[in-house]
């Protein structure tokens, strides 16, 4: 017999995951992990979007299409319209470091200070 899926909060069907998920979610410390994790996602996607969006900004001011940058790097064009248009695409380090050389730009590391450790832990 199937198990039904019941209504979620955001009107979409709960998959087998999200009932899943749930249960789970009642051990505090699978919990505090879990919600530690998500918190480390957002982090990273947040500086990933931010990155994106300096590299298309540069993309702009160079005069490049979304399609020429994408050949520039061996890339297909959708590939480079989904990473430059769309919040939350996970690109590796690579792909962004080629999208930047083909800007003429690079990626520079500086010393944010204790306080940025601190929120960062």
């Amino acid at each position: 017999a199937q198990v039904p899926k019941m209504k979620s909060t955001s009107g979409r069907r709960k998959t087998s995951f999200d009932l899943d998920l749930e249960e789970q979610l009642k051990d505090p410390e699978f919990a505090r992990e879990f919600h530690a994790a998500r918190t480390e996602i957002a982090a990273v996607d947040k500086a990933t979007n931010a990155f994106l969006r300096a590299l298309d900004r540069a993309r702009i001011k160079r005069g490049l299409t979304k399609a020429e940058l994408a050949r520039r790097i061996g890339a297909e064009p959708a590939v480079m319209r989904r990473l430059l248009s769309a919040e939350g695409q996970n690109p590796t380090l690579t792909t962004l470091l080629k999208i930047a050389a083909a800007l003429r730009m690079e990626m520079e590391l500086r010393d944010a200070g204790a306080d940025a450790y601190h929120k960062a832990g």
